[in-house]
C-alpha cells in the first residue's frame, strides 16, 4: 500500500472512529470510570486487548509496507499501549492482592480514584502529544535530493564500511568500561548476590568511565540494522549482536538494550521498506517480553530467596508499566507535600553532560545537585512511609516528571512541545543512507524518552550519537 493511499486509509479510519463514537456516546454516559476500574477481570480483560489492538495498529506498517509518518505513529503508540498496560497491571495486582499473593497483598497500590484521576491525566497528555506530532509533521517537509549526492547503492556501501570499521574500537571501548566498573566492585553484576544493591553502586566514583559500556548499546544497534541493510556482512553482524548483548546484560543487567534493540529492528525494516509477517512479528515480540520479564526475576531471585514461589507471578506485573501506578501518587505529593521539582531537574540535566572532577574544580558537588525525578520520588515515598523498603529508583515516567516539575501546565505544555519533536523526525521514504542509523535512534531515543527521566537519558545519548557523528565526519 502506498503512503497515499494509508493515508486516505486512516483519514477513513478516523472519520469511521468519530461516527462510532457519536453514536454509542449517548449509551455510554452512564459508565463511570471509577465502576470500570473497580471491577478488576472485566478492566483487565478489556485493557489488554485495547493493549493489542494499538500495537497491531502501530507495527501495520510491517506487513503493510507503508512509512507513512512511522516514527510519529511508533512514538504515540507507545505511550498509548504503556498508558493501557499500566491500567491493566494495576487491575492485575489489585486482584492477585485480593486472592492474598504475596507483595501483592502487602504492597502499597493506588485507590481507584486515584487510577481514574492518573489515566485522565496521561489522556490529556496523549492528546497533547498527538496534536503537537501533527504539526510537527506538518511542519517537517521532505527535503529535495541533490543532483550531487551519490546514488544511494555507492553511499549505503561507504557509510556501512565506515561502521564496519568503527564497530572493533567501539567493542573496546565498551570492554574497558565493563572492566572499569568491575575492577571498582570486584564483582560482576550478573553473578553477585543483589543484583540491584550492585548495579546502582557500580558507576560511583567512577564518573563518565561507568558510561563506556553503552558503547556495546551502540554496537548493538548498529548489528540489529546491520542485519537489516547490509545482507554481505550478516554473520559478522550476528556476532556482534550478540557479543555485545552478553556483554550488557552481564555487566549491566538491565533490560533497556534488548527493547532498544527490539526498537532499532522495528524502524530500520520500515524505513527500508522491509516486510514481513504478523506471526514473525508477534513470534519476536513474545521472545523479547519472556527475555525481558526473566531478566526481572532474575534479579529479583538475586535479592531474595522466594520463599513464596508466587513472587515470581506477580513481580512481573509490577514491572509492567509502572509509570501509571506511580503518577497516581505523584499528583498527590507534587507541589502540596515536596514542591515543584523544576529547578532541581534542571540542575541535574545540565549536570549529567558534565564529569563531576571538572564540577569540582570550581567548586561543584556533583552529587549534590545531581539527581532526577525518580530517584527525588522514591525518596520523598520513602520519607512519607509509603515504600519503607523500596532502595531503587521508581519509573514516574515523562507525564510524571513534567507534572512534578511544573504541574497540569508542564504536562500540556511539555508534551505538546514534545510532540513537535517527535513529528519532525525524519523517518519516511527516500531516507538517505547516512541519516538512517541517527534518524532510526533518535526515533529509539525519543520513546525511550516516556518513561526514563532526561537526566538519566541524556548521557546515554551522548554516548551513542556522538560516536556516529565522528564517523560520520571521517
Amino acid at each position: 500500500m502506498t503512503d497515499r493511499a494509508d493515508q486516505l486509509a486512516i483519514c477513513a479510519l478516523g472519520a469511521a472512529g468519530l461516527a462510532l463514537i457519536a453514536i454509542l456516546a449517548p449509551s455510554l454516559a452512564d459508565v463511570r470510570a471509577d465502576e470500570f476500574f473497580a471491577e478488576p477481570i472485566p478492566s483487565l480483560s478489556t485493557l489488554v486487548v485495547a493493549a493489542g489492538v494499538t500495537a497491531a495498529v502501530v507495527l501495520r506498517p510491517l506487513w503493510a509496507g507503508s512509512r507513512f509518518w512511522f516514527a510519529t505513529r511508533f512514538v504515540i503508540g507507545a505511550y498509548v499501549v504503556l498508558l493501557l498496560l499500566g491500567a491493566a497491571a494495576i487491575s492485575a495486582l489489585r486482584l492477585l492482592a485480593e486472592l492474598g499473593y504475596p507483595i501483592a497483598a502487602t504492597q502499597r497500590l493506588p485507590t481507584v480514584p486515584q487510577t481514574v484521576y492518573a489515566a485522565k491525566i496521561a489522556a490529556l497528555g496523549g492528546v497533547c502529544l498527538l496534536a503537537g506530532s501533527l504539526v510537527g509533521a506538518l511542519l517537517g517537509r521532505p527535503r529535495a535530493v541533490s543532483p550531487h549526492e551519490p546514488p544511494p547503492a555507492a553511499e549505503q556501501a561507504r557509510v556501512w564500511l565506515a561502521y564496519r570499521r568503527a564497530v572493533p574500537y567501539l567493542v573496546a571501548i565498551g570492554v574497558l568500561g565493563c572492566a572499569l566498573t568491575t575492577a571498582s566492585t570486584g564483582q560482576i553484576p550478573l553473578f553477585s548476590q543483589n543484583i540491584d544493591a550492585l548495579r546502582f553502586r557500580q558507576g560511583q566514583g567512577l564518573g563518565f568511565a561507568s558510561l563506556f559500556q553503552y558503547e556495546l548499546l551502540l554496537v548493538a544497534c548498529l548489528a540489529t540494522a546491520g542485519l537489516v541493510v547490509d545482507p554481505p556482512w550478516r554473520r559478522r553482524w550476528a556476532l556482534w549482536l550478540v557479543g555485545a548483548l552478553v556483554l550488557l546484560v552481564m555487566f549491566r543487567v538491565e533490560r533497556t538494550p534488548l527493547i532498544a534493540v527490539s526498537f532499532v529492528m522495528l524502524l530500520t525494516l520500515v524505513a527500508t521498506g522491509r516486510r514481513t509477517s504478523p506471526a514473525v512479528v508477534a513470534t519476536v515480540a513474545t521472545l523479547v517480553v519472556a527475555l525481558v520479564a526473566g531478566l526481572g526475576v532474575l534479579r529479583l531471585a538475586s535479592s531474595s530467596s522466594l520463599a513464596d514461589k508466587r513472587e515470581a507471578v506477580v513481580r512481573p506485573l509490577f514491572d509492567v508499566a509502572p509509570e501509571l501506578r506511580e503518577q497516581a501518587y505523584v499528583y498527590e505529593i507534587y507541589p502540596d507535600l515536596h514542591g515543584f521539582t523544576a529547578g532541581r531537574d534542571l540542575a541535574a540535566v545540565a549536570s549529567s553532560i558534565v564529569p563531576g572532577t571538572l564540577l569540582g574544580l570550581v567548586g561543584v558537588d556533583k552529587s549534590a545537585i545531581y539527581t532526577d525525578v525518580s530517584r527525588d520520588y522514591s525518596a520523598t515515598m520513602r520519607q512519607l512511609g509509603y515504600y519503607p523498603r523500596s532502595e531503587k529508583p521508581l519509573r514516574v515516567g515523562l507525564v510524571g516528571e513534567l507534572y512534578a516539575d511544573f504541574g497540569l501546565r508542564g504536562v500540556v505544555v511539555g508534551l505538546f512541545g514534545f510532540g513537535i519533536l517527535v513529528g519532525l523526525i525524519p523517518l519516511r521514504s527516500g531516507i538517505p543512507p547516512k541519516t538512517l542509523i541517527p534518524v532510526v535512534l533518535l526515533g529509539v531515543l525519543a520513546t525511550m524518552l516516556l518513561i526514563i527521566p532526561a537526566p538519566a537519558l541524556l548521557p546515554i545519548a551522548l554516548m551513542v550519537l556522538i560516536p556516529l557523528l565522528i564517523v560520520h565526519r571521517k
